[in-house]
Protein backbone atom coordinates (compact mmCIF):
# COMPACT_ATOMS: atom_id res chain seq x y z
CA UNK A 1 0.00 0.00 0.00
CA UNK A 2 1.10 3.55 -0.67
CA UNK A 3 -0.23 7.09 -0.33
CA UNK A 4 0.64 10.12 -2.43
CA UNK A 5 -0.34 13.66 -1.43
CA UNK A 6 -0.38 16.42 -4.04
CA UNK A 7 -0.15 19.93 -2.58
CA UNK A 8 -1.60 22.22 -5.21
CA UNK A 9 -2.39 25.91 -5.34
CA UNK A 10 -6.10 25.39 -4.80
CA UNK A 11 -6.39 21.99 -3.17
CA UNK A 12 -4.60 19.13 -1.45
CA UNK A 13 -5.31 15.66 -2.83
CA UNK A 14 -4.66 12.18 -1.49
CA UNK A 15 -4.35 9.04 -3.59
CA UNK A 16 -4.31 5.64 -1.91
CA UNK A 17 -2.97 2.83 -4.03
CA UNK A 18 -1.57 -0.67 -4.13
CA UNK A 19 0.94 -1.65 -6.77
CA UNK A 20 -0.21 -0.05 -10.02
CA UNK A 21 -3.82 0.29 -8.84
CA UNK A 22 -5.49 3.46 -7.62
CA UNK A 23 -7.86 2.59 -4.80
CA UNK A 24 -9.29 6.00 -3.93
CA UNK A 25 -8.75 9.73 -4.17
CA UNK A 26 -9.72 12.44 -1.68
CA UNK A 27 -9.58 16.23 -1.90
CA UNK A 28 -9.47 19.18 0.50
CA UNK A 29 -9.75 22.73 -0.83
CA UNK A 30 -7.29 24.92 1.11
CA UNK A 31 -6.40 27.67 -1.41
CA UNK A 32 -2.68 27.64 -0.58
CA UNK A 33 -1.94 29.87 -3.56
CA UNK A 34 -4.57 32.50 -2.73
CA UNK A 35 -3.08 35.99 -2.97
CA UNK A 36 0.25 34.66 -4.29
CA UNK A 37 -0.11 36.57 -7.56
CA UNK A 38 -0.33 39.81 -5.60
CA UNK A 39 2.01 39.32 -2.62
CA UNK A 40 4.44 36.68 -3.85
CA UNK A 41 3.97 34.85 -0.56
CA UNK A 42 1.83 32.09 0.92
CA UNK A 43 -0.46 33.46 3.61
CA UNK A 44 -0.17 32.16 7.16
CA UNK A 45 -3.88 31.26 7.21
CA UNK A 46 -3.65 29.19 4.01
CA UNK A 47 -0.45 27.53 5.21
CA UNK A 48 -2.21 26.50 8.43
CA UNK A 49 -5.21 25.15 6.51
CA UNK A 50 -2.97 23.19 4.17
CA UNK A 51 -0.87 21.71 6.97
CA UNK A 52 -4.08 20.58 8.68
CA UNK A 53 -5.27 18.89 5.48
CA UNK A 54 -1.91 17.14 5.04
CA UNK A 55 -2.03 15.89 8.62
CA UNK A 56 -5.56 14.55 8.17
CA UNK A 57 -4.57 12.77 4.96
CA UNK A 58 -1.49 11.20 6.57
CA UNK A 59 -3.66 9.91 9.43
CA UNK A 60 -6.14 8.53 6.89
CA UNK A 61 -3.37 6.77 4.99
CA UNK A 62 -1.97 5.21 8.15
CA UNK A 63 -5.45 4.07 9.19
CA UNK A 64 -5.67 2.25 5.84
CA UNK A 65 -2.48 0.40 6.62
CA UNK A 66 0.07 2.54 4.76
CA UNK A 67 3.44 2.79 6.49
CA UNK A 68 4.92 6.29 6.83
CA UNK A 69 7.83 5.38 4.58
CA UNK A 70 5.30 4.78 1.81
CA UNK A 71 3.64 8.19 2.21
CA UNK A 72 4.94 10.68 -0.36
CA UNK A 73 4.17 14.40 -0.63
CA UNK A 74 4.87 16.64 -3.62
CA UNK A 75 4.08 20.28 -4.31
CA UNK A 76 3.86 22.37 -7.45
CA UNK A 77 3.79 26.01 -8.58
CA UNK A 78 2.51 27.77 -5.46
CA UNK A 79 5.28 26.37 -3.26
CA UNK A 80 8.09 26.59 -5.82
CA UNK A 81 7.33 30.23 -6.70
CA UNK A 82 6.47 31.66 -3.26
CA UNK A 83 9.18 33.59 -1.44
CA UNK A 84 8.32 31.60 1.71
CA UNK A 85 7.91 28.26 -0.06
CA UNK A 86 10.97 26.94 1.75
CA UNK A 87 9.40 27.81 5.10
CA UNK A 88 6.30 25.87 4.11
CA UNK A 89 8.36 22.85 3.11
CA UNK A 90 10.12 23.00 6.49
CA UNK A 91 6.77 23.17 8.28
CA UNK A 92 5.58 20.05 6.44
CA UNK A 93 8.71 18.20 7.54
CA UNK A 94 8.32 19.34 11.15
CA UNK A 95 4.69 18.20 11.11
CA UNK A 96 5.13 14.83 9.47
CA UNK A 97 8.79 13.91 9.25
CA UNK A 98 8.25 13.62 5.47
CA UNK A 99 10.36 15.69 3.10
CA UNK A 100 8.12 17.36 0.57
CA UNK A 101 9.20 17.11 -3.06
CA UNK A 102 8.81 20.52 -4.73
CA UNK A 103 8.74 19.59 -8.42
CA UNK A 104 9.79 21.94 -11.20
CA UNK A 105 7.52 23.01 -14.02
CA UNK A 106 9.09 20.65 -16.55
CA UNK A 107 8.67 17.63 -14.28
CA UNK A 108 5.14 18.73 -13.33
CA UNK A 109 4.18 18.72 -17.00
CA UNK A 110 5.74 15.27 -17.46
CA UNK A 111 3.85 13.88 -14.46
CA UNK A 112 0.53 15.06 -15.84
CA UNK A 113 1.23 13.65 -19.30
CA UNK A 114 2.38 10.26 -18.04
CA UNK A 115 -0.66 9.99 -15.80
CA UNK A 116 -3.27 10.97 -18.40
CA UNK A 117 -1.95 9.82 -21.79
CA UNK A 118 -3.63 6.55 -22.78
CA UNK A 119 -2.04 5.86 -26.15
CA UNK A 120 -2.92 6.53 -29.76
CA UNK A 121 -2.16 9.58 -31.87
CA UNK A 122 -0.29 12.70 -30.83
CA UNK A 123 -2.17 14.32 -27.95
CA UNK A 124 -1.88 17.33 -25.69
CA UNK A 125 -2.34 16.85 -21.97
CA UNK A 126 -3.37 20.12 -20.31
CA UNK A 127 -3.16 20.57 -16.55
CA UNK A 128 -4.84 23.76 -15.35
CA UNK A 129 -4.06 24.29 -11.71
CA UNK A 130 -4.57 27.16 -9.33
CA UNK A 131 -1.30 28.91 -10.10
CA UNK A 132 0.20 27.23 -13.16
CA UNK A 133 -0.85 25.51 -16.36
CA UNK A 134 1.13 22.84 -18.14
CA UNK A 135 0.68 21.91 -21.79
CA UNK A 136 2.49 18.73 -22.80
CA UNK A 137 2.38 17.09 -26.21
CA UNK A 138 3.50 13.58 -27.05
CA UNK A 139 2.62 10.09 -28.20
CA UNK A 140 3.57 6.52 -27.42
CA UNK A 141 7.20 7.32 -28.29
CA UNK A 142 7.42 10.06 -25.66
CA UNK A 143 7.04 13.78 -25.05
CA UNK A 144 7.83 16.12 -27.94
CA UNK A 145 6.81 19.45 -26.35
CA UNK A 146 6.30 20.61 -22.80
CA UNK A 147 5.76 24.04 -21.28
CA UNK A 148 4.58 25.33 -17.89
CA UNK A 149 3.43 28.90 -17.32
CA UNK A 150 2.41 30.65 -14.08
CA UNK A 151 -1.29 31.04 -14.81
CA UNK A 152 -4.23 29.22 -13.25
CA UNK A 153 -7.75 29.70 -11.97
CA UNK A 154 -6.70 31.25 -8.63
CA UNK A 155 -4.13 33.57 -10.21
CA UNK A 156 -6.71 34.74 -12.76
CA UNK A 157 -9.23 35.48 -10.00
CA UNK A 158 -6.62 37.31 -7.90
CA UNK A 159 -5.41 39.43 -10.83
CA UNK A 160 -8.59 40.03 -12.81
CA UNK A 161 -11.63 39.16 -10.73
CA UNK A 162 -14.33 38.43 -13.32
CA UNK A 163 -13.56 41.37 -15.58
CA UNK A 164 -13.96 39.76 -19.00
CA UNK A 165 -11.68 42.23 -20.75
CA UNK A 166 -8.92 41.91 -18.16
CA UNK A 167 -9.13 38.11 -18.22
CA UNK A 168 -8.98 37.99 -22.02
CA UNK A 169 -5.94 40.29 -22.11
CA UNK A 170 -4.12 38.36 -19.37
CA UNK A 171 -4.92 34.92 -20.78
CA UNK A 172 -4.02 35.87 -24.36
CA UNK A 173 -0.71 37.32 -23.21
CA UNK A 174 0.26 34.14 -21.35
CA UNK A 175 -1.04 31.81 -24.07
CA UNK A 176 1.24 33.51 -26.60
CA UNK A 177 4.23 32.66 -24.41
CA UNK A 178 3.72 28.92 -24.99
CA UNK A 179 5.38 29.42 -28.37
CA UNK A 180 4.95 26.92 -31.19
CA UNK A 181 2.82 24.03 -29.93
CA UNK A 182 2.91 20.97 -32.23
CA UNK A 183 -0.28 19.93 -34.00
CA UNK A 184 -2.34 17.47 -31.99
CA UNK A 185 -5.31 15.22 -32.73
CA UNK A 186 -6.87 15.47 -29.29
CA UNK A 187 -6.56 17.28 -25.99
CA UNK A 188 -6.90 15.61 -22.61
CA UNK A 189 -7.53 17.97 -19.72
CA UNK A 190 -6.90 17.06 -16.09
CA UNK A 191 -7.32 18.66 -12.64
CA UNK A 192 -10.02 20.69 -10.92
CA UNK A 193 -11.15 23.20 -13.53
CA UNK A 194 -11.65 20.49 -16.15
CA UNK A 195 -13.29 18.08 -13.70
CA UNK A 196 -15.72 20.82 -12.65
CA UNK A 197 -16.65 21.49 -16.29
CA UNK A 198 -17.17 17.75 -16.78
CA UNK A 199 -19.44 17.54 -13.73
CA UNK A 200 -21.42 20.56 -14.91
CA UNK A 201 -21.90 18.87 -18.29
CA UNK A 202 -23.28 15.79 -16.54
CA UNK A 203 -25.23 17.93 -14.04
CA UNK A 204 -23.85 15.73 -11.28
CA UNK A 205 -23.01 17.05 -7.81
CA UNK A 206 -21.31 13.87 -6.60
CA UNK A 207 -18.00 13.17 -8.30
CA UNK A 208 -17.76 9.72 -9.83
CA UNK A 209 -14.51 8.97 -11.67
CA UNK A 210 -16.15 6.23 -13.73
CA UNK A 211 -18.67 8.71 -15.15
CA UNK A 212 -16.25 11.49 -16.06
CA UNK A 213 -13.28 9.48 -17.31
CA UNK A 214 -12.88 10.11 -21.07
CA UNK A 215 -15.94 12.40 -21.14
CA UNK A 216 -15.83 14.61 -24.23
CA UNK A 217 -16.77 18.28 -23.79
CA UNK A 218 -17.34 20.37 -26.90
CA UNK A 219 -16.18 23.97 -27.07
CA UNK A 220 -19.77 25.02 -27.78
CA UNK A 221 -20.96 23.35 -24.57
CA UNK A 222 -18.09 24.94 -22.68
CA UNK A 223 -19.17 28.37 -23.93
CA UNK A 224 -22.78 27.69 -22.90
CA UNK A 225 -21.70 26.74 -19.39
CA UNK A 226 -19.36 29.74 -19.17
CA UNK A 227 -22.26 32.07 -19.99
CA UNK A 228 -24.40 30.42 -17.32
CA UNK A 229 -21.65 30.91 -14.73
CA UNK A 230 -21.04 34.53 -15.76
CA UNK A 231 -24.75 35.40 -15.56
CA UNK A 232 -25.33 33.73 -12.19
CA UNK A 233 -24.59 35.86 -9.10
CA UNK A 234 -21.78 34.47 -6.98
CA UNK A 235 -24.08 34.20 -3.96
CA UNK A 236 -26.18 31.52 -5.68
CA UNK A 237 -23.68 30.20 -8.23
CA UNK A 238 -23.11 26.96 -6.33
CA UNK A 239 -26.74 26.08 -7.13
CA UNK A 240 -25.53 25.25 -10.64
CA UNK A 241 -25.50 21.47 -10.85
CA UNK A 242 -21.97 20.13 -10.77
CA UNK A 243 -20.33 23.34 -9.49
CA UNK A 244 -18.90 23.00 -5.96
CA UNK A 245 -19.27 26.05 -3.72
CA UNK A 246 -15.51 26.20 -3.11
CA UNK A 247 -14.87 26.54 -6.85
CA UNK A 248 -17.68 28.95 -7.65
CA UNK A 249 -15.49 32.06 -7.35
CA UNK A 250 -12.59 30.78 -9.46
CA UNK A 251 -14.25 28.71 -12.16
CA UNK A 252 -15.08 31.55 -14.57
CA UNK A 253 -11.45 32.47 -15.20
CA UNK A 254 -10.53 28.80 -15.43
CA UNK A 255 -13.18 28.19 -18.08
CA UNK A 256 -11.92 31.18 -20.07
CA UNK A 257 -8.45 29.62 -19.99
CA UNK A 258 -9.79 26.26 -21.19
CA UNK A 259 -11.46 27.96 -24.16
CA UNK A 260 -8.32 29.93 -25.04
CA UNK A 261 -6.17 26.80 -24.97
CA UNK A 262 -8.61 24.89 -27.19
CA UNK A 263 -8.53 27.73 -29.69
CA UNK A 264 -4.73 27.78 -29.60
CA UNK A 265 -4.68 24.03 -30.25
CA UNK A 266 -7.27 24.36 -33.03
CA UNK A 267 -9.64 21.85 -31.42
CA UNK A 268 -13.40 21.81 -30.99
CA UNK A 269 -13.41 20.11 -27.59
CA UNK A 270 -11.48 18.13 -25.00
CA UNK A 271 -11.53 14.82 -23.17
CA UNK A 272 -11.34 14.72 -19.38
CA UNK A 273 -9.10 12.29 -17.51
CA UNK A 274 -9.37 11.41 -13.82
CA UNK A 275 -5.88 9.91 -14.14
CA UNK A 276 -3.42 12.75 -13.71
CA UNK A 277 -0.22 13.81 -11.99
CA UNK A 278 -0.91 11.62 -8.96
CA UNK A 279 -0.59 8.51 -11.10
CA UNK A 280 2.27 10.19 -12.97
CA UNK A 281 4.13 10.86 -9.72
CA UNK A 282 3.65 7.27 -8.63
CA UNK A 283 5.26 6.06 -11.85
CA UNK A 284 8.06 8.61 -11.38
CA UNK A 285 9.05 7.56 -7.86
CA UNK A 286 8.69 3.88 -8.71
CA UNK A 287 11.19 4.28 -11.57
CA UNK A 288 13.52 6.10 -9.17
CA UNK A 289 13.28 3.18 -6.74
CA UNK A 290 11.71 5.25 -3.98
CA UNK A 291 8.38 3.43 -4.04
CA UNK A 292 8.39 -0.29 -3.39
CA UNK A 293 5.10 -1.98 -2.61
Amino acid sequence: MHAIIDVGSNSVRLMLGSGERTLSKSIATTRLGEGLAVTGRLSEKRIADTLEAINIFIDKAVSFGVSLENVFIFATESVRSASNGGDFASAVYELSGIKIDVVGGELEAKLGFNGAYSGGAVAAVVDIGGASTEITVGDADGIIYSCSRPIGCVRIRDRCGEDEGAITEYVDDVISSYGDIPNVYRAVFVAGTASTVAMMCLEEDVYDASKVQDLYVTKDRLCELTAIVKNTPLSIRSNIKGLPEKRSDIIYGGMALVKAILERLGLDGFYFSDRDNLEGYRDHIRKEGRLKD
